[in-house]
């Protein structure tokens, strides 16, 4: 195989040029099948329609409560002495039946009221964990993606090289059965034949890594994928310094405004536990209907009462529990602040780490497109002093793996440029969808 050949293989198989149909499944794609099938994204949405529920709860504490109350029965009554004769001495037997309405509404509960603002906190805490979920599965699944094209470049490239290899092991066995070369140099064909196998072998296996990956996330049997837009910019992913990167995740990443969040809600559950062991209110109306059948004055009664309270109730002593429960919720107060704190910092370090690496491969990807080029040169410079005897075959199949090695370092530094451009964007809590159909327009 010429080296024109070749070369034109690992050009089709490189990183901004790979054509695949129109029909494999894009990232987009592959992250819509991934929140659909994602148990852990399904629990955060379970988590926050929870969360609703539990607050709706809550809420009803404000609304009045309406009670219905029924009794049916007989009464059994025996005189056995009386003084007087209101009371005669005989047995009575009548039915006694009650029925009342009661309806009671809250005026002033602190326990309440503290309770509400917890529970439509703990709402607003489920909403940004699920969307902290959101943008992890996007990195996850990016990250997937990406793996299974690295695999199918590195296929590819060791494909190219095995074939290479091959056909330089066919000519050096015309050559030595003519006597031009020796059998070191024939072996060593061979030998370099049997590396590229092993290579492909390798490959192999890593492109099946990949794809299972793909499987496990989103439950889609990746026959292909399509390849990275050749469109994207990689030298101005970063547009901001980091100060003002790491301000800018501070504010908005999901992860440390839900910290925030259960801060608050960790205040209020003082407030929660403080209000249970204060005075409450409750205004009570309450419909009473007595129907007897008789009585110790003897005749049928039936009497029909309303009355109207408010009902005043104040703890005096509940064994300690109320100072228990407020120490309790003191300590979560104490540990949702470590929390918060610590959050900041993982997220901080991950701009930070994001930042470093997009600099980085930028600096890779600068250098391994000269080395790329020089390695071209190389090539090109011992096949022709092959022909001359100033190269062996051996140098020329070494060469064509450093150019293929060369260009497989700069396709996987593009890879790891947008993996660490994903993570910049989820330590900001930036991560859209947008981003994901961006990679392969």
């Amino acid at each position: 195989m010429s080296v024109c050949k070749v070369l034109a293989v690992c050009v089709v198989c490189s990183f901004s040029f790979i054509s695949l149909a129109s029909n494999q499944p894009s990232l987009y794609f592959l992250y819509e099948k991934a929140l659909d099938s994602s148990p852990k994204f399904q629990v955060s949405k379970m988590e926050e329609a929870i969360a609703k529920s539990a607050q709706a709860v809550t809420d009803a504490g404000y609304y009045p409560t309406v009670s219905v109350q029924a009794k049916i029965g007989r009464q059994y009554q025996n005189v056995i002495r009386s003084e007087t004769t209101v009371y005669p001495i005989e047995e009575n037997d009548y039915r006694a039946n009650n029925t009342s309405l009661n309806v009671n509404q809250v005026i002033y509960d602190g326990a309440l009221f503290a309770e509400s603002k917890v529970a439509e906190l703990d709402v607003t805490s489920a909403q940004l964990q699920l969307k902290a979920e959101q943008q992890a599965l996007a990195y996850e699944i990016a990250e997937a993606y990406v793996e299974l094209l690295k695999s199918y470049d590195n296929l590819a490239y060791v494909g190219a090289l095995q074939l290479a290899s091959e056909a330089e092991l066919k000519k050096a066995a015309k050559q030595r059965e003519r006597g031009i070369n020796n059998r070191v140099e024939f072996t060593e064909v061979k030998a370099r034949y049997a590396e590229t196998q092993a290579q492909v072998a390798d490959a192999e296996q890593q492109k099946r890594d990949a794809e299972d990956t793909i499987v496990m996330l989103t439950g889609v049997v990746a026959n292909g994928i399509q390849p990275i837009s050749g469109q994207f910019n990689y030298a101005s992913v970063l547009q901001a310094d980091l100060t003002t990167y790491i301000q800018s995740a501070l504010q908005s990443n999901p992860a440390i405004r839900k910290a925030i969040v259960d801060r608050q809600s960790a205040e209020q559950s003082i407030d929660t536990e403080s209000g249970r062991y204060e005075p409450n209110v409750t205004f009570q109306i309450q419909a009473n209907r007595d129907d007897s059948g008789g009585s110790l004055f003897g005749g049928a009664t039936k009497i029909d009462t309303v009355s109207a309270s408010v009902l005043l109730n104040v703890p005096i002593y509940s064994g300690g529990a109320g100072s228990a429960s407020i120490m309790r919720a003191s300590q979560e107060l104490q540990r949702s602040s470590f929390e918060l704190e610590q959050k900041k910092r993982e997220v901080m370090r991950d701009v930070r780490r994001a930042y470093s690496r997009i600099q980085t491969q930028q600096s890779r990807i600068e250098s391994m497109s000269l080395s790329v080029e020089a390695y071209a040169t190389a090539l090109q410079a011992k096949q022709t002093g092959s022909r001359s005897g100033v190269f062996t075959q051996v140098d020329v199949l070494n060469a064509k793996k450093d150019l293929s090695f060369a260009q497989k370092d700069l396709a996987e530094a593009k890879y790891d440029l947008i993996l660490s451009f994903f993570e910049l964007k989820k330590a900001l809590g930036e991560l859209s969808a947008e981003d994901l159909i961006r990679i392969n327009t």
